[in-house]
């Protein structure tokens, strides 16, 4: 977590003073892709300190901030800023390119946010099932 904080950081100061000479454009998303690395390192380095294991319920802190729907927002949002940067990196090179294809399937798409969902809601749907089966 240490490392991925620093070198956040680290990107930061170099953008920073070397975005000047970007053009506007490249600096925006550079700028862009930097909040959105910021989002998903903040995620995982949640994860890091406070793991857990969604369905069995199995944490190494029992605390309020562990608790499943905690755990899957943070995870949430840093796998779709995750995804928001691979788009815009795709969509970036698909331009730089003249490519067609790769410009037309570069914006987030639905099938990721709806990936997501479900991901985010199967612990619950899992522990609902446990749940079932052992009052049967």
């Amino acid at each position: 977590m240490v490392i991925n904080v620093a070198a956040w950081g680290f990107s930061a100061w170099m953008l920073g003073h070397a975005g000047a000479r970007l053009p506007a454009d490249v600096r925006a998303m550079r700028w862009r892709l930097l909040w959105l690395s910021a989002v998903y390192v903040t995620g995982c380095g949640f994860r890091s300190v406070s793991p857990m294991v969604d369905v069995p319920r199995i944490c190494l802190h029992d605390t309020w901030i562990s608790r499943i729907v905690v755990g899957r927002l943070i995870a949430t949002g840093a796998e779709l800023s995750f995804t928001a940067q691979w788009a815009l990196r795709l969509r970036e090179a698909g331009t730089a390119s003249g490519g067609g294809l790769a410009t037309s399937i570069a914006p987030p798409d639905p099938q990721a946010r709806i990936g997501e969902s479900a991901a985010f809601f199967a612990p619950w749907a899992m522990r609902l099932r446990q749940i079932a089966s052992q009052a049967a």
